[in-house]
């Protein structure tokens, strides 16, 4: 049969069906990390969620030494310490955003950090869990080198199976009464599309381009989210998130560099 044709993919999802309830755990998080993402971005600004929300790179750390026994150089740890204090940063010029608003305006920016802090945990577990999935799992009657594009669908068949069973759950009334599509507008599409080719740069960064470049650029949109908000919704850049985003681009600059000096030790 020819790869990548319908049968060999429904033949694949069909005889690797254990890697498939596998991968249903990160598929859950992820929903779950999208689902967060409108929870936090409805109480902060877009500049202050990317500088946060970098924390993941902390998250992925923990839990690759965790489930992985990966170790960090001295540099990745002095990386991490840079990231917790730009994000620290961060924080601190929310609360100077806040002082001297109300007090239910300081609750919505605290409900939003939690929430952004969660997104960062999710992320790094689901992230770390999928590689292991990915490089250790046991494959019945295909090669791993060969079965990374099914595996990829099978993460995103288990995606559309845990956010299905949600949507019945949660909005089935809605869903008779308007339809599965009410609401999906202009912006819903753009929305969609964007994410879509998101994945696939990331794909070709990590295929062409190495961890370096990735975690340059990473940092580039934390300081091009914070210019596109200043000039689309006027949000106000004061000294602290300058200085945080500083930190953060370091960060991310510093534990990237690092990690492929190890890979070429």
């Amino acid at each position: 049969t020819t790869g990548g044709s319908l049968q060999t993919i429904a033949s694949f999802l069909a005889l690797e069906w254990r890697v498939f309830l596998r991968v249903l755990v990160p598929a859950g998080m992820y929903n779950c990390q999208q689902m967060l993402e409108f929870v936090a971005l409805s109480r902060l600004e877009a500049p202050i969620f990317s500088v946060i929300v970098q924390t993941k790179l902390l998250t992925t750390a923990v839990f690759s030494y965790v489930l992985l026994g990966k170790k960090l150089s001295w540099g990745q740890i002095f990386a991490l310490l840079m990231l917790v204090v730009g994000v620290v940063l961060a924080q601190q010029s929310t609360r100077r955003r806040i002082r001297g608003a109300d007090s239910l305006f300081s609750h919505e920016s605290l409900v939003g950090i939690v929430a952004t802090l969660m997104i960062a945990s999710i992320s790094g577990f689901a992230a770390v869990y999928t590689e292991r999935v990915l490089k250790h799992a046991k494959l019945q009657a295909h090669e791993p080198a060969d079965s990374l594009g099914y595996m990829q669908i099978q993460m995103a068949t288990a995606s559309i199976l845990v956010i299905g069973v949600f949507a019945a759950v949660q909005d089935t009334p809605a869903i008779l009464e308007k339809g599965l599509w009410h609401g999906f507008d202009t912006a819903a599409v753009f929305a969609v599309v964007s994410s879509a080719l998101g994945g696939i740069i990331v794909s070709a960064v990590l295929k062409h381009a190495d961890s370096v470049l990735k975690g340059y650029a990473t940092a580039a949109s934390v300081v091009l989210t914070g210019v596109l908000s200043a000039v689309f919704f006027g949000t106000a850049i004061d000294g602290w998130f300058v200085l945080s985003v500083i930190v953060v681009s370091g960060s991310i600059a510093l534990y990237s560099k690092t990690s492929i000096s190890l890979k070429t030790q």
